[in-house]
């Protein structure tokens, strides 16, 4: 956060600068044009106006020179002495609370993946009793009476449904 802060603050003013450079030569070659129809002054040759723009780009071309020439005069100023160690040392407690970060997420991750093993390992558990019950009920049903057999699983099922409902 610092770091961008930082780096914002550094090249808004470079890009300030280099606004007002383009303003001031937009400026000047407003000044320099000539109206249209205009008695007073002969119209501009080819090489006016290539000498305007020449002139008008090597004062644009130098003012980006300096302009970047001061950001890195800035930013070598800023990265050395008790600033550099202020933001080795903000870079290093990031680095280090984003291994926290990481550490906490492995523990996390582990754990919400031994609990869906442990969920789908009772499901399983579940599965299989639900199947040996009603394997288990088809025995003693294949003895007798299928339709008395019928209404006593129906009783059982009521009961189970009592014993699981929400009064107990």
């Amino acid at each position: 956060m610092f770091l961008q802060s930082f780096l914002y603050v550094v090249f808004a003013d470079k890009a300030n600068k280099l606004s007002t450079v383009a303003g001031d030569a937009g400026n000047h070659l407003s000044q320099n044009q000539r109206m249209p129809g205009s008695e007073q002054s002969p119209a501009p040759t080819t090489d006016d106006l290539i000498a305007e723009a020449t002139e008008a780009t090597d004062s644009i071309v130098d003012s980006i020179k300096v302009t970047g020439q001061d950001a890195v005069n800035i930013l070598k100023d800023k990265l050395s002495g008790d600033e550099k160690e202020s933001l080795l040392f903000r870079l290093k407690a990031a680095m280090a609370k984003l291994k926290l970060i990481k550490r906490h997420a492995k523990v996390y991750s582990r754990a919400a993946d031994k609990t869906i093993s442990i969920v789908q390992d009772d499901f399983e558990t579940i599965v299989q009793l639900d199947r040996v019950m009603r394997n288990g009920w088809s025995l003693p049903s294949s003895f007798g009476n299928r339709t008395t057999w019928a209404e006593l699983e129906e009783w059982f099922n009521k009961v189970m449904e009592y014993s699981e409902g929400p009064g107990v």
